[in-house]
């Protein structure tokens, strides 16, 4: 009987199974501009097939006196994506990390068009938050360039302490050992 050990890696990195997005926030947080999402949902699979976001930019809604909801992106149109299953978004992470205008793009849809923003583009940085989902592959990928099915553990007296303790307590849910 052999023994394995997953090293506290709950993912898979080479299928993608789920995608998170946080949603914008009504607040001009950080000095960004308003914004909220729509997602649009297949009625017979109760899958998200697309998502939309809109927001106000206070420059033009103080000069005007009042607020404009403008849509700022459609994800199928702006992304040239066929729908919002999970190996859409990896693809999506790809391009960006390939092609630094979409990336520019994207980052400048996700700082809902801040204009006091320095739009430096990191494609390796945004490809490693799109694609992993624990905070020591984050880490692995941006140190590596790439994906490591198993990540690599933070060192609790670091500057990732903050990272290193979502691990550790996300990692409590879940048995890694198995018996083959």
């Amino acid at each position: 009987m052999e023994s394995y050990q997953l090293n506290n890696s709950m993912t898979n990195p080479e299928k993608p199974v789920v995608v998170t997005s946080v949603g914008g926030s009504v607040t001009t947080y950080d000095f960004m501009n308003p914004s909220f999402m729509v997602l649009d949902i297949d009625a017979k699979t109760m899958l998200p097939v697309n998502m939309h976001t809109y927001y106000i930019d206070v420059d033009e809604a103080n000069e005007a006196g009042k607020p404009n909801w403008t849509e700022l992106h459609d994800y199928k149109e702006s992304y040239k994506m066929d729908d919002l299953r999970p190996s859409n978004f990896k693809d999506l992470a790809t391009r960006i990390f390939t092609d630094k205008d979409l990336a520019k793009e994207f980052l400048y849809n996700e700082r809902r068009h801040n204009k006091k923003y320095d739009y430096k583009v990191d494609q390796l940085n945004m490809y490693c938050d799109l694609v992993t989902s624990e905070q020591h592959e984050n880490h692995q990928c941006n140190m590596t360039g790439g994906l490591s099915a198993y990540g690599e553990d933070f060192k609790l007296l670091s500057k990732h302490a903050p990272k290193y303790l979502v691990d550790q307590i996300v990692s409590s849910w879940v048995d890694y050992s198995f018996d083959q």
